[in-house]
């Protein structure tokens, strides 16, 4: 009986020895993860660039920009809300692995809106004065600046870390793609090529050319070059014309069909009617063609005449031209690139190139 008492007694003493070791070793485990993710937690900048590299992240920009923000005091805006807990822990001799549960900010949605600012402040570049490219540094302040005046959901997703003992320390293995569960996946969105469909793109370009004001849109649309004229008419033409085009622009998505790389958006395009404005103009022209003043005034007189009138047609007109057209768009890695054609040309212009080039002659 003492015997087995023993027995029994030195069994249990193994025990708690066996088990305080592994108490030791799963402490020193949760303490080095712990002090990770507090770094995170915390926002620390460095910790926080550790983790998220904008070379990757803005992989279309190959040269470095020296008059960027502080890369890492914007990205700790990414850690707002985050949060873990340390589910289990298993461990060996030299390797351990930690699962945890992680809340980060809805990366899919602000990599989204993103991209889609992104777009369209590049193509609000296109309609500036001077040729500006989108550059890293804008890149950076406007992630910031979603990051600061949009309130996203959070989501939560299971990460297993995994360590080794190097010389009696335990360390983290860092690997790409704990990086990328640790920044709720946000590299692996913005290299997504689909992360907006085809018709997205086409809502981006279209609702940011219907928020264009005159000037912009004379530029993107290169209006002024529409007539062989002196400067002072050409540009009075040229901005009636964006007048015209901006009081009556409106657009529709109607459908979308996907075929690998392949895409066509089907969409109802509003703009001006040039065929009314052009017969508003004839018939104004012929009219006055018809009195004693045309006779009086001479050619140079009727050549202004001329110019008068087509110019008074274009700022009165009003009428509009509704086109159902099929836009082509391809997907090149990247994103999906819409194929820009005369179609696309011509519905937003409201054929506008032709009607100038019939009164050509008339005003130049």
């Amino acid at each position: 009986m003492i015997k087995r008492k023993n027995i029994q007694l030195l069994f249990c003493l193994c025990l708690l020895l066996l088990s305080g070791c592994s108490s030791k070793e799963e402490k020193e485990i949760r303490h080095v993860v712990e002090q990770e993710l507090d770094g995170l937690k915390n926002t620390d900048p460095q910790t926080v660039r550790d983790y998220l590299d904008a070379e990757e992240i803005f992989s279309d920009f190959t040269e470095e920009d020296d008059s960027s923000s502080d890369i890492a005091e914007i990205f700790t805006l990414f850690y707002q809300n985050f949060s873990y807990n340390i589910k289990k822990v298993n461990a060996d001799e030299n390797h351990a692995d930690v699962k945890l549960k992680i809340t980060t900010l809805n990366m899919q949605e602000l990599a989204k809106d993103y991209m889609t600012e992104s777009l369209k402040k590049r193509i609000t570049l296109d309609a500036t004065p001077s040729s500006v490219d989108f550059s890293l540094n804008d890149s950076y302040l406007l992630l910031e600046d979603l990051l600061k005046t949009k309130e996203y959901e959070t989501a939560e997703s299971t990460v297993l870390i995994e360590l080794e003992k190097n010389d009696k320390t335990w360390e983290i293995c860092r690997t790409k793609e704990l990086d990328d569960a640790l920044t709720g996946n946000f590299r692996q969105y913005m290299m997504d090529s689909s992360l907006l469909s085809p018709s997205e793109i086409v809502e981006i370009h279209f609702q940011t050319i219907k928020d264009f004001d005159s000037e912009q849109l004379k530029i993107y649309l290169s209006l002024d070059q529409l007539l062989d004229t002196d400067t002072e008419y050409n540009r009075a033409v040229a901005h009636a014309i964006a007048e015209q085009i901006n009081r009556v622009f409106d657009y529709k998505i109607l459908s979308e069909e996907i075929d690998g790389t392949e895409a066509t958006v089907t969409t109802s395009i509003t703009s001006v009617n040039s065929q009314s404005t052009l017969d508003h103009y004839s018939e104004s022209l012929s009219a006055w063609l018809e009195t004693s003043e045309s006779l009086a005034v001479g050619e140079d007189g009727r050549r202004e005449k001329e110019r008068e009138l087509l110019l008074s047609s274009i700022e009165s007109s009003s009428d509009t031209t509704t086109r159902k057209i099929n836009i082509h768009l391809e997907n090149d890695g990247v994103n999906w690139k819409i194929q820009m054609d005369s179609e696309i040309a011509q519905a937003v212009f409201g054929d506008i190139q032709t009607a100038m080039d019939d009164v050509s002659q008339d005003v130049e």
